[in-house]
């Protein structure tokens, strides 16, 4: 009696039923691999934040935002301020810094984030790749 339902069905009779109106829902397949779907939105999800953060760092992300910047003003007048606009708000740590602590540091400390900013962004990528894939494997593997 623990085990069945007030309608006399097992539980894992009803768990056949709704994973049978699932499968009709979806058009006569079901989704066989919910978990690896799951994990392929994750892993696009940290892909997709891996390549923001590279993108504060890295020369083509700044170029990348001057432009956005621009798309949402819809205008391409004053292109050149907008981007010499973006490069002074990116750079203005670089100039603090060099005043600071010297010229010879700041361009180690700042080189060094450009170079693991470009490995990040290539990470990124390759994170969203692999993302799109398993979430293909979860639909296709039977």
């Amino acid at each position: 009696m623990f085990g069945r339902f007030a309608s006399g069905h097992s539980a894992s009779t009803d768990k056949r039923d709704i994973l049978c109106h699932a499968n009709a829902a979806m058009g006569g397949r079901a989704l066989a691999h919910p978990i690896l779907l799951a994990t392929a939105a994750i892993i696009i999800i940290i892909g997709f934040l891996m390549m923001r953060w590279a993108g504060r760092y890295d020369a083509a992300g700044i170029a990348t935002d001057a432009a956005w910047r621009m798309a949402w003003r819809r205008s391409v007048d004053g292109a050149r301020d907008e981007l010499g606009k973006v490069i002074d708000e990116q750079t203005k740590d670089i100039r603090a810094d060099a005043a600071r602590i010297g010229v010879g540091r700041t361009a180690v400390k700042h080189g060094g984030r450009f170079l693991i900013a470009r490995f990040v962004g290539i990470a990124g990528i390759v994170m969203m790749l692999l993302g799109i894939a398993t979430g293909a494997t979860a639909f296709l593997w039977k």
